[in-house]
């Protein structure tokens, strides 16, 4: 963490002021429980950590659809100051590793599944806030509730980029526990648990099936471990779950959204249409940005879709800041229209179908800042060229991570061109970063956020499960094509797919 030269305590945000009552009844209970201490002054605060410090804005958001009403404090750890500094951007996620279960590995479970499949879901209780903060990292995280009013937190908030990882890595452990044990396959995310069991034998009258576990089991575990199971979120074993905010149908090999998250995110797209008007008024970049994010999820129940987010994509990559307002094109507007129409419907629903074991295509990619980027197929190449001075693409979020994650879609088109569908396979790239957050879902980065959103959209359209590994750069035989010189050991082939609008202007094919 860089070292803090002055006390920097910015005012709430619009959300957090308006529901001050909550804020103070949560700081009361976190107090009383010793995970909080204060009301102090800001004199005090320092005088008691002995150092400058820095709060970040809170804001005050519905829990979830599960319970409506029910509110959850936020700190904006991504607030920044005027230097463009925020408690995040001194944090690396990458620094705090930790497993995803993703929606398409649920989904090859279930494909797969035998007939009799159970599954059931638990959540930790207050996971975040049993994770103590180092003494050194108080400063960076105290709490502001009314101006001059601060408290100094001592475990980890909601917010605070490294917080999935922290929980994540013991529930990684919970995870290999279970399966050791035979209890699974098991999924989570972050602190949600998914459990599936598959039956041992059927009884002998056939009204039903034997189990080696019961969810009692697990929570059992948890005592003699020390973990602390929510008492009320949790759904027993059952043929029906849900999970990432899916409905599974385990018996019709089904996936489906939940009605109300399907209302939620028709009403999304209801509030985007209005404050466009028909695109006479501008929308803002964060109002397009979390719809993006919203029907991007959509699409792995409408994978149709796909071709109705790439306008709104564009559209996205178009604002010169994350704080601008822009006039959407007609054709979002008509996109979005679709959305709202399938959106309307109550009934949609995805049918899974199985894609095996994970193959070794030889695939491989690289980027490089001063040539371009390129692919290795087995014993096949390809490449695209930057198609001006690095000083006018290396912008607005566009870096070499943007180029690596560029690469790995450019791949993907290439093995969709080729037909591959229904598979799984392994791909080779010299950035750890990227491929982290492809393996999450999401990067710090937005553009490199599109990319990973556009790749995932045509796996979830031809029910592709790219695996993305390490390897050392000197290994990746991609390397050299990135930099222009191919091994004349290998063959050329020249893909025939247009590149993504986003992405056109700055490559071309070599």
């Amino acid at each position: 963490m860089k070292p803090l030269t002055r006390t920097f305590t910015p005012d709430n945000h619009k959300g957090g002021k308006e529901n001050m009552e909550f804020i103070i009844a949560y700081t009361t209970e976190q107090v009383r429980e010793g995970h909080m201490t204060g009301p102090y002054s800001r004199e005090r605060v320092q005088d008691i950590l002995g150092s400058h410090f820095r709060s970040s804005p809170l804001a005050v958001v519905e829990k979830n659809s599960h319970e409506p009403g029910k509110l959850r404090l936020i700190q904006n750890c991504s607030y920044e100051d005027e230097f463009r500094t925020s408690v995040n951007s001194m944090i690396m996620a990458e620094d705090f590793p930790t497993r995803w279960g993703t929606a398409a590995e649920v989904a090859e479970i279930i494909a797969s599944a035998p007939p009799g499949t159970q599954m059931a879901t638990l959540n930790v209780d207050a996971a975040f806030r049993r994770i103590p903060i180092h003494p050194a990292h108080k400063p960076y995280l105290v709490i502001q509730q009314r101006p001059g009013e601060f408290f100094i937190d001592h475990v980890c908030p909601f917010g605070v980029r490294s917080g999935p990882g922290l929980q994540g890595a013991p529930m990684d452990a919970v995870v290999d526990l279970l399966d050791t044990r035979g209890w699974g396959p098991n999924k989570k995310w972050v602190d949600d648990l998914t459990n599936f069991r598959v039956p041992t034998s059927a009884l002998e009258d056939g009204t039903g099936w034997r189990y080696d576990h019961l969810i009692e089991d697990i929570f059992a575990l948890g005592e003699r471990i020390g973990l602390p199971w929510h008492k009320t979120k949790w759904r027993d074993h059952d043929p029906k779950g849900e999970y990432l905010g899916f409905a599974w149908d385990i018996p019709r090999k089904e996936v489906s959204l939940p009605e109300r998250k399907r209302l939620k995110y028709l009403a999304r797209v209801d509030n985007v249409l209005a404050t466009a008007d028909g695109g006479a008024k501008r929308v803002p970049f964060g109002m397009a940005q979390k719809l993006s994010g919203t029907l991007s999820h959509c699409t792995f129940i409408y994978p149709r879709g796909r071709t109705y987010l790439t306008g709104l994509y564009t559209f996205l990559a178009s604002y010169v800041n994350e704080h601008a307002l822009r006039y959407p094109p007609k054709s979002v507007i008509s996109d979005l229209g679709w959305w709202r129409s399938i959106l309307s419907l109550p009934s949609e629903h995805r049918v899974l179908e199985k894609r095996g074991e994970v193959r070794n295509l030889d695939l491989w990619v690289d980027a490089s800042t001063d040539w371009g980027i390129g692919i290795v197929i087995g014993q096949s190449w390809d490449a695209w060229r930057w198609a001006m001075e690095r000083e006018l693409w290396n912008k607005m979020g566009r870096d070499i991570g943007w180029a690596e994650m560029i690469a790995i879609e450019l791949l993907l088109r290439r093995l969709v061109e080729e037909g591959l569908e229904n598979a799984a396979v392994l791909v080779r790239s010299d950035n750890k970063g990227v491929i982290k957050a492809f393996r999450r879902g999401c990067s710090r980065n937005w553009q490199v956020n599109l990319s990973i959103r556009r790749t995932e959209l045509l796996c979830m359209e031809k029910n592709l499960d790219l695996q993305p590994v390490y390897v050392n750069t000197k290994e990746n035989r991609a390397d050299p094509v990135s930099r222009g010189i191919p091994d004349a050991r290998l063959c050329r082939f020249k893909s025939k797919f247009d590149l993504p609008e986003e992405v056109a202007p700055f490559l071309t094919h070599a």
